[in-house]
Protein backbone atom coordinates (compact mmCIF):
# COMPACT_ATOMS: atom_id res chain seq x y z
CA UNK A 1 0.00 0.00 0.00
CA UNK A 2 1.34 3.42 -0.97
CA UNK A 3 1.02 5.35 2.31
CA UNK A 4 2.67 8.40 0.72
CA UNK A 5 -0.17 8.56 -1.78
CA UNK A 6 -2.77 8.17 0.96
CA UNK A 7 -1.19 11.10 2.81
CA UNK A 8 -1.80 13.40 -0.16
CA UNK A 9 -5.48 12.47 -0.16
CA UNK A 10 -5.73 14.55 3.02
CA UNK A 11 -6.19 17.61 0.79
CA UNK A 12 -9.77 16.42 0.26
CA UNK A 13 -10.51 17.04 3.93
CA UNK A 14 -10.60 20.76 3.10
CA UNK A 15 -13.57 20.61 0.69
CA UNK A 16 -15.29 18.21 3.08
CA UNK A 17 -15.25 20.69 5.96
CA UNK A 18 -16.37 23.43 3.56
CA UNK A 19 -19.37 21.29 2.54
CA UNK A 20 -20.23 20.74 6.21
CA UNK A 21 -20.14 24.50 6.83
CA UNK A 22 -22.34 25.20 3.82
CA UNK A 23 -24.82 22.38 4.52
CA UNK A 24 -25.44 22.09 8.23
CA UNK A 25 -26.25 25.71 9.06
CA UNK A 26 -26.29 27.40 12.43
CA UNK A 27 -22.94 27.53 14.21
CA UNK A 28 -21.73 24.78 11.88
CA UNK A 29 -21.37 27.49 9.25
CA UNK A 30 -18.12 28.38 11.05
CA UNK A 31 -16.84 24.80 11.19
CA UNK A 32 -14.37 25.29 8.31
CA UNK A 33 -12.98 28.40 9.99
CA UNK A 34 -12.58 26.53 13.29
CA UNK A 35 -11.06 23.48 11.61
CA UNK A 36 -8.40 25.41 9.69
CA UNK A 37 -7.42 28.02 12.28
CA UNK A 38 -7.96 26.10 15.54
CA UNK A 39 -8.14 22.32 15.14
CA UNK A 40 -5.27 21.91 12.65
CA UNK A 41 -2.81 24.16 14.57
CA UNK A 42 -3.62 22.34 17.83
CA UNK A 43 -3.15 19.00 16.08
CA UNK A 44 0.22 20.12 14.75
CA UNK A 45 1.33 21.08 18.25
CA UNK A 46 0.36 17.68 19.65
CA UNK A 47 1.61 15.41 16.87
CA UNK A 48 5.34 14.70 16.41
CA UNK A 49 6.94 16.69 13.60
CA UNK A 50 8.71 15.05 10.67
CA UNK A 51 11.52 16.50 8.59
CA UNK A 52 11.74 13.58 6.18
CA UNK A 53 11.66 14.19 2.44
CA UNK A 54 11.55 11.82 -0.48
CA UNK A 55 14.86 10.45 -1.64
CA UNK A 56 15.91 11.02 -5.26
CA UNK A 57 14.87 7.48 -6.12
CA UNK A 58 11.47 7.95 -4.48
CA UNK A 59 10.99 11.23 -6.36
CA UNK A 60 11.60 9.50 -9.69
CA UNK A 61 9.07 6.80 -8.81
CA UNK A 62 6.53 9.44 -7.67
CA UNK A 63 6.89 11.35 -10.95
CA UNK A 64 5.64 8.28 -12.79
CA UNK A 65 2.71 7.72 -10.42
CA UNK A 66 -0.33 9.08 -12.25
CA UNK A 67 -2.50 8.99 -9.12
CA UNK A 68 -0.60 11.97 -7.68
CA UNK A 69 -1.73 13.96 -10.71
CA UNK A 70 -5.29 12.63 -10.43
CA UNK A 71 -5.48 13.89 -6.84
CA UNK A 72 -4.40 17.35 -8.00
CA UNK A 73 -6.59 17.45 -11.12
CA UNK A 74 -9.64 16.41 -9.12
CA UNK A 75 -9.51 19.66 -7.16
CA UNK A 76 -10.50 21.68 -10.25
CA UNK A 77 -14.05 20.31 -10.79
CA UNK A 78 -14.43 20.05 -7.02
CA UNK A 79 -13.77 23.78 -6.57
CA UNK A 80 -16.38 24.61 -9.22
CA UNK A 81 -18.90 22.32 -7.53
CA UNK A 82 -18.21 24.03 -4.21
CA UNK A 83 -18.65 27.44 -5.83
CA UNK A 84 -21.99 26.44 -7.37
CA UNK A 85 -23.18 24.96 -4.07
CA UNK A 86 -22.06 28.04 -2.15
CA UNK A 87 -23.96 30.36 -4.49
CA UNK A 88 -27.09 28.20 -4.28
CA UNK A 89 -26.96 28.00 -0.48
CA UNK A 90 -26.33 31.72 -0.02
CA UNK A 91 -29.25 32.46 -2.34
CA UNK A 92 -31.62 30.50 -0.06
CA UNK A 93 -34.14 32.95 1.46
CA UNK A 94 -34.25 33.78 5.16
CA UNK A 95 -30.78 32.54 6.09
CA UNK A 96 -29.63 34.55 9.14
CA UNK A 97 -26.82 37.00 8.53
CA UNK A 98 -24.43 35.25 10.95
CA UNK A 99 -24.87 32.01 8.95
CA UNK A 100 -24.20 33.82 5.70
CA UNK A 101 -20.99 35.24 7.16
CA UNK A 102 -19.92 31.74 8.21
CA UNK A 103 -20.62 30.41 4.72
CA UNK A 104 -18.61 33.23 3.18
CA UNK A 105 -15.61 32.32 5.36
CA UNK A 106 -16.00 28.66 4.40
CA UNK A 107 -15.94 29.30 0.67
CA UNK A 108 -13.25 31.94 1.21
CA UNK A 109 -11.05 29.20 2.65
CA UNK A 110 -11.83 27.08 -0.39
CA UNK A 111 -10.75 29.95 -2.63
CA UNK A 112 -7.46 30.19 -0.78
CA UNK A 113 -6.74 26.46 -0.50
CA UNK A 114 -8.09 25.18 -3.82
CA UNK A 115 -8.61 28.31 -5.89
CA UNK A 116 -5.08 29.65 -5.34
CA UNK A 117 -2.85 27.08 -3.62
CA UNK A 118 -3.70 24.22 -5.99
CA UNK A 119 -3.58 26.69 -8.89
CA UNK A 120 -0.07 27.64 -7.82
CA UNK A 121 1.08 24.02 -8.18
CA UNK A 122 -0.62 23.56 -11.56
CA UNK A 123 0.78 26.88 -12.79
CA UNK A 124 4.29 25.52 -12.39
CA UNK A 125 3.53 22.51 -14.59
CA UNK A 126 4.64 22.51 -18.23
CA UNK A 127 1.64 21.15 -20.13
CA UNK A 128 -1.00 23.42 -21.65
CA UNK A 129 -3.86 21.59 -19.97
CA UNK A 130 -2.33 21.84 -16.49
CA UNK A 131 -1.74 25.55 -16.97
CA UNK A 132 -5.32 25.88 -18.22
CA UNK A 133 -6.53 24.16 -15.03
CA UNK A 134 -4.46 26.62 -13.01
CA UNK A 135 -6.20 29.52 -14.72
CA UNK A 136 -9.62 27.94 -14.18
CA UNK A 137 -8.96 27.69 -10.45
CA UNK A 138 -7.70 31.27 -10.24
CA UNK A 139 -10.85 32.42 -12.03
CA UNK A 140 -12.97 31.21 -9.10
CA UNK A 141 -11.21 33.64 -6.77
CA UNK A 142 -10.88 36.42 -9.37
CA UNK A 143 -7.08 36.50 -9.15
CA UNK A 144 -6.03 35.34 -12.58
CA UNK A 145 -3.15 37.81 -12.93
CA UNK A 146 -1.35 35.70 -10.29
CA UNK A 147 -0.65 33.22 -13.10
CA UNK A 148 1.46 35.84 -14.91
CA UNK A 149 2.99 37.80 -12.05
CA UNK A 150 3.94 34.84 -9.87
CA UNK A 151 5.64 32.79 -12.56
CA UNK A 152 7.30 35.57 -14.56
CA UNK A 153 7.68 38.31 -11.96
CA UNK A 154 7.80 36.99 -8.41
CA UNK A 155 10.28 34.17 -9.01
CA UNK A 156 12.64 36.58 -10.70
CA UNK A 157 12.31 39.53 -8.31
CA UNK A 158 11.51 37.90 -4.95
CA UNK A 159 13.06 39.68 -1.96
CA UNK A 160 13.79 42.84 -3.95
CA UNK A 161 11.94 46.15 -4.17
CA UNK A 162 10.74 45.09 -7.62
CA UNK A 163 8.64 42.28 -6.13
CA UNK A 164 5.19 43.36 -4.90
CA UNK A 165 4.77 40.10 -2.93
CA UNK A 166 7.82 40.67 -0.71
CA UNK A 167 6.95 42.48 2.50
CA UNK A 168 9.33 45.31 3.36
CA UNK A 169 10.90 45.64 6.78
CA UNK A 170 8.62 47.73 8.99
CA UNK A 171 5.67 47.47 6.59
CA UNK A 172 2.40 46.53 8.29
CA UNK A 173 0.33 43.63 7.01
CA UNK A 174 -2.53 45.94 6.00
CA UNK A 175 -0.27 48.29 4.05
CA UNK A 176 1.24 45.20 2.40
CA UNK A 177 -2.22 43.99 1.36
CA UNK A 178 -2.87 47.20 -0.56
CA UNK A 179 0.56 47.42 -2.17
CA UNK A 180 0.87 43.75 -3.09
CA UNK A 181 -2.59 43.40 -4.64
CA UNK A 182 -2.30 46.69 -6.54
CA UNK A 183 1.28 46.33 -7.73
CA UNK A 184 0.97 42.63 -8.61
CA UNK A 185 -1.92 43.50 -10.92
CA UNK A 186 0.03 46.35 -12.52
CA UNK A 187 3.16 44.20 -12.82
CA UNK A 188 1.22 41.53 -14.68
CA UNK A 189 0.15 44.14 -17.26
CA UNK A 190 3.77 45.23 -17.70
CA UNK A 191 4.98 41.65 -18.05
CA UNK A 192 2.39 40.99 -20.74
CA UNK A 193 3.30 44.18 -22.56
CA UNK A 194 6.96 43.13 -22.61
CA UNK A 195 6.07 39.64 -23.85
CA UNK A 196 3.83 40.96 -26.61
CA UNK A 197 6.53 43.41 -27.72
CA UNK A 198 9.06 40.58 -27.97
CA UNK A 199 6.64 38.48 -30.00
CA UNK A 200 5.52 41.34 -32.22
CA UNK A 201 1.90 41.13 -31.08
CA UNK A 202 -0.45 44.05 -30.51
CA UNK A 203 -1.15 45.00 -26.91
CA UNK A 204 -4.89 45.47 -27.52
CA UNK A 205 -5.52 42.03 -28.93
CA UNK A 206 -6.74 38.62 -27.81
CA UNK A 207 -3.08 37.59 -27.57
CA UNK A 208 -2.89 39.68 -24.38
CA UNK A 209 -3.51 37.28 -21.51
CA UNK A 210 -4.30 40.08 -19.08
CA UNK A 211 -7.05 41.39 -21.35
CA UNK A 212 -8.49 37.91 -21.62
CA UNK A 213 -8.32 37.40 -17.87
CA UNK A 214 -10.24 40.62 -17.23
CA UNK A 215 -12.94 39.55 -19.70
CA UNK A 216 -13.28 36.15 -18.04
CA UNK A 217 -13.49 37.63 -14.54
CA UNK A 218 -15.94 40.38 -15.44
CA UNK A 219 -18.00 37.79 -17.29
CA UNK A 220 -18.12 35.54 -14.21
CA UNK A 221 -19.10 38.46 -11.97
CA UNK A 222 -21.84 39.46 -14.41
CA UNK A 223 -23.08 35.87 -14.62
CA UNK A 224 -23.29 35.45 -10.85
CA UNK A 225 -25.02 38.82 -10.45
CA UNK A 226 -27.56 38.19 -13.21
CA UNK A 227 -28.49 34.72 -11.94
CA UNK A 228 -28.40 35.18 -8.17
CA UNK A 229 -28.70 38.92 -7.59
CA UNK A 230 -26.67 41.57 -5.83
CA UNK A 231 -26.67 40.09 -2.32
CA UNK A 232 -25.25 36.76 -3.46
CA UNK A 233 -22.75 38.53 -5.70
CA UNK A 234 -21.51 40.56 -2.72
CA UNK A 235 -21.07 37.37 -0.69
CA UNK A 236 -19.14 35.79 -3.55
CA UNK A 237 -16.87 38.82 -3.90
CA UNK A 238 -16.18 38.77 -0.14
CA UNK A 239 -15.30 35.06 -0.28
CA UNK A 240 -12.97 35.63 -3.24
CA UNK A 241 -11.36 38.54 -1.38
CA UNK A 242 -10.79 36.29 1.62
CA UNK A 243 -9.00 33.76 -0.58
CA UNK A 244 -6.80 36.53 -1.98
CA UNK A 245 -5.93 37.89 1.46
CA UNK A 246 -5.04 34.40 2.68
CA UNK A 247 -2.52 34.19 -0.16
CA UNK A 248 -1.14 37.65 0.56
CA UNK A 249 -0.84 36.86 4.27
CA UNK A 250 1.31 33.85 3.40
CA UNK A 251 3.40 36.05 1.09
CA UNK A 252 3.88 38.58 3.88
CA UNK A 253 4.99 35.94 6.39
CA UNK A 254 7.28 34.11 3.97
CA UNK A 255 9.14 37.13 2.59
CA UNK A 256 8.85 39.82 5.26
CA UNK A 257 12.04 41.84 5.62
CA UNK A 258 14.09 39.59 3.34
CA UNK A 259 16.33 41.34 0.82
CA UNK A 260 18.80 39.83 -1.59
CA UNK A 261 22.17 41.52 -1.79
CA UNK A 262 22.68 43.51 -4.96
CA UNK A 263 26.16 43.06 -6.39
CA UNK A 264 28.07 44.58 -9.28
CA UNK A 265 29.53 42.25 -11.89
CA UNK A 266 32.40 43.45 -14.07
CA UNK A 267 32.95 41.55 -17.30
CA UNK A 268 36.39 41.66 -18.87
CA UNK A 269 37.02 43.65 -22.04
CA UNK A 270 38.45 40.56 -23.68
CA UNK A 271 35.43 38.33 -23.08
CA UNK A 272 33.07 41.03 -24.32
CA UNK A 273 35.20 41.97 -27.32
CA UNK A 274 34.81 38.42 -28.60
CA UNK A 275 31.14 39.27 -29.19
CA UNK A 276 31.98 42.74 -30.47
CA UNK A 277 30.56 44.42 -27.35
CA UNK A 278 32.35 47.21 -25.47
CA UNK A 279 33.29 46.78 -21.84
CA UNK A 280 30.30 47.39 -19.57
CA UNK A 281 29.11 46.96 -16.03
CA UNK A 282 26.10 44.82 -15.22
CA UNK A 283 24.03 45.05 -12.08
CA UNK A 284 22.33 41.85 -11.01
CA UNK A 285 21.10 40.09 -7.92
CA UNK A 286 23.31 37.49 -6.36
CA UNK A 287 20.76 34.71 -6.05
CA UNK A 288 17.15 33.78 -6.63
CA UNK A 289 14.64 32.25 -4.26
Amino acid sequence: MNFGLIKYLAIYIAPLVVIISLSWGGMWAYFALFFVFAFIPILELLLPASSKNMSKAQEEVAKKEILYDVILYGLVPLQYCLMAYFLWRIATPNIPLFEQIGMVTAFGLSCGILGINAAHELGHRNTWYEQAMSQLLLLTTLYMHFFIEHNRGHHKNVSTDEDPASGRYGETLYAFYVRSVRDSWLSAWNLERERLNREGQAFFSWHNQMLRFQVYQIGLIALVGSIFGGRVLLCYLLAAAMGILLLETVNYIEHYGLRRKKITIFMSAYSLSIRGTPTTRLDDYSSSM
